[in-house]
């Protein structure tokens, strides 16, 4: 009963915390219970720009050792019944990443410029390509998740800030 109890006030803290830092900056928001308004507009990389990269072959590496975790661990089936490569999986964390971005910045009241999202879109797809840089582990399969289930995580995503 008393730990339910202080995770209702520290909810209820975070929530009120929250509500506050966005009154502070300005910034009109819709709240709800636990959660920002949903707004339901995905974002999708160029489909012109993403055909440059079917028949590259991405620098996996260590001989073959890094595309057999990526095989194994990342790449999901299609509903065709193949498994995705690696350009379709970057799309697919692309476009979860920019969809998470473009509800939060339009819940708190900012404008999401869909041209200048789409050039920053694109070049985290290509340093992600070359192995530059790389999502964490885990956000692949986060992508997968239904984007109803996403209203929860968006307040939580300081590299949206």
């Amino acid at each position: 009963m008393i730990s339910s109890i202080y995770g209702a006030i520290k909810r209820k803290k975070g929530y009120l915390a929250m509500k506050n830092l966005i009154e502070n900056l300005g910034k009109k928001a819709i709240f709800h219970h636990s959660s920002i308004r949903q707004i339901s507009s995905k974002f999708h990389l160029d489909s012109g720009f993403i055909k440059e990269y079917e028949n590259e072959k991405p620098p996996f590496g260590f001989n073959g050792l890094g595309e057999l975790v990526y095989n194994r661990t990342y790449s999901r089936f299609l509903p065709s019944g193949e498994k995705e490569q690696w350009h379709q999986t970057l799309e697919r964390v692309i476009n979860g990443t920019y969809s998470l971005r473009k509800k939060w910045m339009r819940n708190i009241g900012l404008n999401f410029d869909d041209r200048s999202m789409q050039n920053e879109a694109q070049e985290m797809y290509e340093r992600c390509f070359f192995m530059k840089i790389l999502p964490p582990g885990s956000f692949p399969n986060f992508c997968l998740i239904t984007s109803s289930l996403f209203s929860h995580f968006e307040l939580n995503l300081p590299i949206f800030s």
